[in-house]
């Protein structure tokens, strides 16, 4: 497997680079933002430009927790969702708005929608289309929606 390029340390030293890049990116601070690469390339099977790279974004003003954890030692700011497997199908979940944090974006209220009882829910496909109206980076081409990521490249660099 070594010979093609799929030896145990040639994927660790794959890993180990991706983890520094996200980690050089998420100095930069993204507007709050923490950049984690997953998939193909966090496993270190695949080079730079040899597949699409996958990256999880994740919110530092929004926090979900199982039901029955109380939120109240969490900062003011943060927004605050519950696991909800009640009325969902195996393996999935809704999140239901537990406390809207002083900081709740534009992008969490305007995917958020109330049921007849009054709850508040996020809705996966809502957020989904507030982040793929967003205004496009330079020199970036957004793809069709592959599920809930949002497929674009800048290049030869696919993104998802």
């Amino acid at each position: 497997m070594t010979w093609l390029g799929f030896g145990r340390h040639i994927r660790q030293t794959r890993r180990d680079a991706y983890i520094e890049n996200d980690r050089l990116i998420n100095a930069r601070n993204l507007a709050g933002v923490k950049l984690i690469t997953t998939g193909s390339k966090a496993e270190g099977l695949t080079s730079f430009y040899e597949s699409d790279t996958d990256k999880l974004f994740v919110k530092g003003d929004s926090m979900c927790l199982e039901d029955g954890l109380p939120g109240d030692l969490l900062p003011r700011p943060t927004t605050l969702f519950t696991l909800n497997t009640g009325s969902c199908y195996h393996g999935h979940c809704g999140l239901l708005l537990k406390r809207r944090g002083t900081a709740c974006c534009h992008t969490l209220r305007d995917a958020l929608y109330d049921d007849d009882n009054g709850r508040s829910f996020l809705i996966s496909d809502l957020y989904v289309n507030v982040l793929n109206s967003a205004t496009l980076a330079p020199d970036e081409v957004r793809h069709s929606r592959a599920g809930p990521s949002l497929p674009s490249s800048f290049g030869a660099y696919r993104l998802d």
